[in-house]
C-alpha cells in the first residue's frame, strides 16, 4: 500500500466529483461537500493488496484501529470484498465494488456488522479514506449523502449475510445481489413469542443477531414460511431479523431455481428501493471551489 502525497488539486479532482453527485446544484450543499472532501486522504493499492479488514468481534485478534474507524470511497480501480464462510472454512467473494462505491464504517450505518476484507482487484487502485468520527459530524448536515451511504452499507451487510451464513450461501454473490433489495429488517423485543410476532403466514425470517430458545437458533438460521414457526420459540434478547413476505419468498425461490419469474421483472410486494446508481454522469457545469475548477 502506498500512502502517497498528492497535491490538493489531485485529491479534489479524484474525490470531489463523486461527492458533487449529491449536491443537486445547491450552493450551500456544494460548500458542505467541499468541506467534507478536505478530510479525505488518498491511498493507493496494487492488485491483491489488503485495503481494509473488518474483523470478527468474537475472534481474539489485535485490532487495527485505523481500519475499524475508517470509511473508504473508491476513486480509481476496483475493490473485491471477501468474507469467511464457516461451512467452507475459507474466505469467499461477496462483492466487486467499482469507482464511486464505498466500504468500511459499517458501524455508522448498521445495527450488526459481519466481518469482511477489502482487496484491491486492479493495479493502482486508489481509495480515499476518512475517519468515521470526522465523517459522522459532516453527515449530520448531508442527509442525502448519509442515506445513500447507509443504503450501500445495509446492502453490503445483507449480501454478506446471504452468502456466508444463510441457507442460500451456495448461490453466487452476483445472483444473490438481485435479492438483497427484497430483504427487510425487523426488531423483535426480548420476551416475545416468535409464533406471535413472526407467524408463518407473515413470511420467511432469518436471525441476524440475538438469542432464541426453544429451539435454540443462532445467527443465519431461518424459520417461518413455507414451514411453521416454532410454537414455543422465545426471544431471550432483543433480536434483529431479516424477512421476506410470502410473495417475495416465492419470487426469490423462482429466481434462484432459474424459473422465468425473476425479481428484476416482478414488482415486489414490499416496494424496495430501486437499484442504487452510484456513479452517474455529472451535470455539465463548472463550479469554483477554493479556487479549483470542477467540471
Amino acid at each position: 500500500m502506498n500512502r502517497y502525497s498528492p497535491t490538493r488539486e489531485t485529491e479534489a479532482s479524484l474525490v470531489l466529483p463523486f461527492l458533487l453527485q449529491f449536491s443537486n446544484g445547491d450552493l450551500q450543499t456544494i460548500e458542505l461537500l467541499s468541506d467534507l472532501e478536505h478530510n479525505f486522504k488518498l491511498e493507493q493499492f496494487q492488485l491483491g493488496e489488503l485495503a481494509f479488514s473488518l474483523p470478527n468481534p468474537l475472534e481474539k485478534t489485535v485490532p487495527n484501529e485505523q481500519n475499524n474507524e475508517s470509511f473508504y470511497l473508491i476513486c480509481q480501480g476496483r475493490i473485491r470484498l471477501l468474507s469467511f464462510d464457516p461451512e467452507k472454512q475459507r474466505d469467499v467473494p461477496t462483492q466487486l465494488l467499482c469507482e464511486g462505491e464505498t466500504f468500511g464504517g459499517d458501524a455508522l450505518f448498521t445495527q450488526t456488522s459481519l466481518p469482511y476484507k477489502a482487496i484491491a482487484a486492479t493495479d493502482s487502485t486508489c481509495v480515499a479514506r476518512i475517519s468515521t468520527q470526522q465523517l459522522q459530524s459532516h453527515l449530520e448536515r448531508l442527509s442525502e449523502l448519509k442515506d445513500n451511504w447507509c443504503d450501500e452499507a445495509k446492502k453490503r451487510q445483507a449480501l454478506i449475510f446471504l452468502k456466508t451464513i444463510s441457507e442460500w450461501r451456495s448461490h453466487s454473490s452476483h445472483r444473490l445481489q438481485n435479492l438483497v433489495p427484497y430483504l427487510n429488517e425487523k426488531k423483535i423485543a426480548a420476551g416475545e413469542s416468535l409464533a406471535r410476532v413472526t407467524p408463518s403466514d407473515a413470511g420467511h425470517f432469518w436471525l441476524i443477531n440475538g438469542r432464541i430458545d426453544n429451539p435454540t437458533l443462532v445467527p443465519g438460521k431461518a424459520w417461518g414460511y413455507p414451514d411453521a414457526t416454532p410454537e414455543n420459540a422465545l426471544a431471550q434478547t432483543d433480536l434483529w431479523v431479516y424477512y421476506l413476505s410470502r410473495q417475495d419468498w416465492e419470487t426469490a425461490i423462482a429466481f434462484l431455481e432459474g424459473k422465468p419469474t425473476a425479481p428484476s421483472s416482478v414488482r415486489p410486494s414490499l416496494s424496495p428501493p430501486p437499484p442504487l446508481q452510484i456513479f452517474q454522469p455529472l451535470v455539465a457545469c463548472q463550479m469554483k471551489i477554493d479556487g479549483l475548477s470542477v467540471l
